[in-house]
């Protein structure tokens, strides 16, 4: 049964409650009302097919700088152009030249001062400077180029669960995880600081809520020179966000045939025995910030039923790779790619490759824009 609302049968309690829920409330609102409408994001017509030319091979046929990475491989560069790279866990690093020659490997697997247990992510912070993250002991590891460890410090106040982290600037990092702050309120974005271990700032929501749709852990993000960041925004569409800190500037959505709107039962109910669903698994800017670049795993084109955790993942997943111009809110380049390949960069792809003797290279591939065949 309805009841009229009568102030006067209403507590000083009550009526204290209902005045902070419309002082709490009522930003909150002006604050969903006021964020900017998705722009639609315009499909390639015409010359918008991408190439890959091999750049470099890294790797030896025997000693130390002899691949033994297998499964996921990422590589990351500083400003002198030397290439690191790391399996998962992160437990030791190679490094190498700009010319591709192998320079040095350094870390140790353990639980000691120094070593690394469980290493989730890397970030190069400078030239020739770069952090480990560790979850399994709690701590960030600071070395610089030649493997000598300048510090090591615990993370305050947070638990790093989550497995991405990117570079922000010299010390601060952003770190993408669904951590409670501590007013309790989750944000899938940290800054963190590298020298203390502590969180700064966190940010990526307008009104405190911390699921943007999927893992937070597995939201990509791209940093633009004036520290705003890109962020995919979920898994049940192709949409990404530019956030400065906690308020959101501009949003992007492209209705891809590839990648169709999903609800959060599609991703529930899947498994093994169902084509995977899309998602956005990596963003990279230009250096203009001009062109993002944006890495997406979709169901390989031959999919079969198969067991992902087995390693064999190239019959399950393909990767579409396409580049827009955010001045024109247009695809310029898009292509499908097996999904051995992963972006490494803005228009640098990277995989790993057996040579006929059977041992194990790194590759990276730069991309050239061209006409599309078959479309």
């Amino acid at each position: 049964m309805d009841s009229e609302y009568s102030p006067e049968s209403s507590s000083p309690v009550l009526l204290l409650c209902a005045a902070l829920a419309v002082s709490l409330l009522g930003p909150l609102r002006a604050a969903a009302q006021n964020l900017p409408q998705p722009v639609a994001v315009a499909s390639c017509e015409e010359a918008c097919g991408i190439s890959l030319d091999l750049e470099m091979e890294y790797g030896d046929d025997s000693g130390p700088g002899m691949l033994d990475l297998v499964g996921w491989v990422k590589a990351y560069r500083d400003a002198s152009g030397r290439t690191y790279l790391v399996g998962e866990p992160i437990d030791n690093v190679l490094v190498f030249d700009s010319d591709g020659s192998f320079r040095r490997r350094f870390g140790s697997s353990g639980s000691g001062p120094g070593e690394l247990k469980d290493g989730s992510s890397l970030v190069v912070t400078g030239d020739g400077e770069l952090s480990v993250l560790d979850r399994g002991r709690g701590v960030i590891l600071n070395f610089d180029h030649t493997g000598r460890l300048r510090s090591e410090v615990k993370t305050v106040g947070w638990v790093p669960h989550g497995t991405r982290t990117f570079a922000w600037d010299g010390p601060q990092v952003i770190h993408v995880a669904n951590l409670a702050t501590r007013d309790r309120i989750g944000f899938p974005l940290h800054l963190v600081n590298v020298e203390t271990g502590e969180i700064e700032r966190s940010f990526g929501s307008t009104t405190g809520e911390h699921e943007l749709g999927g893992n937070p852990g597995l939201h990509p993000v791209a940093v633009r020179q004036d520290q705003r960041i890109w962020m995919a925004v979920g898994f049940e569409r192709y949409d990404i966000a530019l956030w400065d800190m906690n308020r959101p500037h501009r949003f992007l959505r492209h209705e891809a045939s590839w990648f169709p709107e999903q609800t959060r039962g599609d991703l529930t109910h899947g498994g093994m025995d169902k084509p995977p669903q899309p998602f956005i698994y990596a963003l990279a800017l230009s250096e203009s910030d001009s062109l993002l670049w944006v890495a997406a795993s979709v169901a390989d084109e031959e999919w079969r039923k198969a067991d992902l955790y087995s390693g064999d993942d190239d019959n399950y997943y393909d990767d579409i790779l396409e580049v827009i111009d955010l001045r024109t809110n247009r695809v310029i380049a898009s292509q499908r790619f097996d999904h051995s390949f992963h972006l490494v960069e803005a228009g640098l792809l990277g995989r790993l490759a057996i040579t006929t003797n059977g041992s194990v290279r790194y590759q990276t591939f730069r991309a050239r824009f061209e006409a599309a065949t078959g479309r």
